[in-house]
């Protein structure tokens, strides 16, 4: 209603503008050509508007701005629940950063654990050998401490027998031989 009363009113203030240029001297035609116009204008607004009315343009765009409305709601929605899952994925890689950065220590620790254990059995196995070493010594020591007294036995053998024969006679031995076949005796 208030777009006739603007424009019956706007039609008034065009027609007395024509009127006081009439008078003022200016081409009629030019103006009455232009009041023409202006008055087509008019009409032809007014029955656009009306027909615009009873063909529901107005339904059909507050649809569609409802349509949009509703589109950008579930746009937001969309918007935050990305939102939500990339934080989400974030706190999740943070997670499994976090335990990128456990299991890397942990290996670490449990390494230097091998390390300290191999190191260790090393230690022990190098006392191991070192006891055995010793005591390969200490048998072979006591093998030519062994060999030492028998060669030693030996010599002195041969050089009481070299002694003993250069020093005993006949009559000794003879002596010697006569005692040794008692004591068999006395012994059997």
């Amino acid at each position: 209603m208030k777009k006739y009363i603007f424009t019956i009113a706007f039609f008034f203030f065009s027609l007395s503008a024509c009127m006081a240029a009439e008078e003022a001297g200016v081409d009629k035609s030019a103006f009455t050509d232009f009041l023409y116009r202006l008055l087509n204008f008019s009409v032809m607004m007014v029955i656009l508007y009306i027909v615009a009315k009873k063909m529901a343009i107005t339904d059909f765009f507050s649809i569609k701005r409802e349509e949009i409305k509703r589109r950008f709601e579930e746009l937001k929605k969309q918007k935050y629940e990305f939102e939500k899952k990339a934080d989400e994925l974030e706190s999740k890689l943070k997670e499994i950063e976090e335990k990128k950065k456990e299991i890397i220590e942990q290996f670490r620790l449990e390494g230097l654990k091998e390390k300290e254990k191999i190191i260790a059995e090393a230690k022990q196995r190098a006392a191991q050998i070192m006891a055995q070493a010793d005591m390969a010594i200490q048998q072979e020591v006591e093998a030519a401490k062994q060999r030492l007294k028998a060669e030693i036995v030996d010599l002195a053998t041969d050089k009481a027998k070299e002694i003993i024969s250069s020093s005993i006679k006949d009559k000794d031995q003879d002596k010697l031989v006569q005692e040794f076949i008692e004591k068999m005796e006395r012994v059997h």
